[in-house]
């Protein structure tokens, strides 16, 4: 079985005939870090706060703080866009949403609007 990677081949017969077999994880995971709950300069509230995938991937947030946040889809200035939205997500909770279409997607915790994140499809 082939793991993630690039993997060059060839036909035997015709030596020219080349090609590159591509194989990307289409998933990614964020965490929600301890103490994301709390505000303050410099922290991390989403781990990575930007993602950059290939449409077709899914992200999968895992709540690994000990208060309970939301992973939503827009921001504090523009609000809430409809697109995903994991509602309430206890301690230890995943929530995960598979990105389809290019484009910029930032969200936030509507508990916590200072959390925010973006994922990038490209």
């Amino acid at each position: 079985e082939l793991g993630e990677g690039e993997y060059p081949y060839y036909c035997f017969v015709h030596p020219w005939m080349t090609s590159t077999l591509i194989i990307a994880d289409l998933h990614v995971d964020v965490a929600i870090p301890d103490g994301a709950g709390i505000s303050g300069p410099g922290k991390i509230y989403y781990d990575p706060e930007t993602v950059n995938v290939a449409a077709g991937t899914t992200v999968t947030w895992s709540n690994d703080d000990t208060m309970v946040h939301t992973v939503t889809s827009g921001n504090i200035r523009i609000g809430t866009t409809d697109i995903f939205d994991s509602e309430i997500m206890g301690i230890n909770a995943t929530y995960s949403h598979t990105f389809d279409e290019e484009g910029e997607y930032p969200y936030f915790c509507t508990l916590h609007p200072w959390m925010e994140g973006t994922i990038i499809v490209g």
